[in-house]
């Protein structure tokens, strides 16, 4: 998830493991969270992308937050922004045939229209 002017990022860590929870401010339609929700695990669920998996979430203002929110699973892994320099070009070349791949898979999903899979 991205933290910016609408959103806050927040990493929870318990007994069962860590997970990163989003939580928005009240500023877009309820619809905008459960499309994010579904699309997370359409694309989970037909792809071989790694998305997180969508623990639990609250697309309305009526809970004990008073926010729309996000929780995922937590997964480990480096942010290519932080590493993009110190990558070797033959992995700059592998990482390109990933995300081409995906973009492969992607473009196969069967969707019957445009906009919001929710």
């Amino acid at each position: 998830f991205l933290q910016g002017a609408f959103n806050k990022v927040y990493t929870v860590s318990g007994s069962k493991g860590t997970f990163i929870s989003r939580v928005a401010l009240p500023l877009a339609p309820r619809v905008k969270t459960l499309s994010e929700v579904t699309t997370m695990s359409l694309i989970r669920a037909k792809t071989s992308i790694p998305v997180p998996q969508v623990v639990a979430y609250n697309a309305g203002l009526n809970n004990e937050l008073k926010f729309k929110w996000v929780l995922v699973e937590h997964i480990n892994g480096l942010l290519l922004q932080e590493r993009r320099y110190e990558l070797l070009w033959l992995k700059k070349g592998l990482l390109v045939q990933k995300m081409v791949k995906f973009i492969d898979e992607l473009s196969h999903l069967n969707l019957t229209g445009i906009g919001s899979v929710y």
